[in-house]
């Protein structure tokens, strides 16, 4: 059960469905009743496919109906590159991007992670990290005091990346 979108598709006054949004039950377990919410949409000729769902954790995928993270964008092959693309249309002095925080119960301990990038890929096996860009608190933050470090690592044919580069608070790089 759920809604369907529908409209004329041609001149004659033809309708059809053209788009989803379904509840679906997650388990085939007896009265288990954790649920999702699916997104459908269809190509001309086709039927419905679903193209989005937010699971019972509140994760949320798109592309994928298996979800392993809090958000999780699925492109599938085509012949251009793909990318996540963060736009701002506006004329004004203000800036589009993408922001990582992290969130302690109490302030944000020295040596613990904020955040990072990995550039992953396929082994023919599973994904391995090639590269990451690692964000750490350097020292002890402070009430309006966020010291941290950028770390650069690349894997140079190991099981696991090494750290290659380092800027730190003070802004000194070390290499190597």
């Amino acid at each position: 059960n759920g809604i369907s979108f529908a409209g004329k598709y041609h001149n004659n006054g033809a309708v059809a469905d053209f788009c989803s949004i379904l509840g679906v039950k997650e388990n085939a377990t007896d009265g288990n009743y954790a649920s999702a919410l699916t997104f459908h949409t269809r190509a001309n000729g086709g039927n419905g496919t679903e193209k989005m769902r937010i699971d019972s954790a509140g994760n949320v995928g798109i592309g994928t109906s298996s979800l392993d993270s809090s958000a999780f964008v699925h492109m599938a092959y085509q012949s251009q590159n793909k990318n996540l693309i963060i736009e701002e249309n506006h004329d004004g002095n203000s800036n589009s991007g993408l922001i990582i925080q992290k969130n302690h119960s109490t302030l944000h301990p020295a040596n613990y992670y904020y955040g990072h990038i990995l550039f992953k890929g396929w082994d023919g096996d599973q994904y391995r990290q090639a590269a990451s860009i690692v964000c750490v608190a350097e020292g002890t933050p402070a009430n309006d005091q966020m010291p941290g470090n950028l770390r650069f690592n690349v894997n140079n044919d190991t099981t696991g990346p090494t750290e290659a580069m380092r800027i730190a608070k003070n802004g000194n790089v070390g290499i190597g």
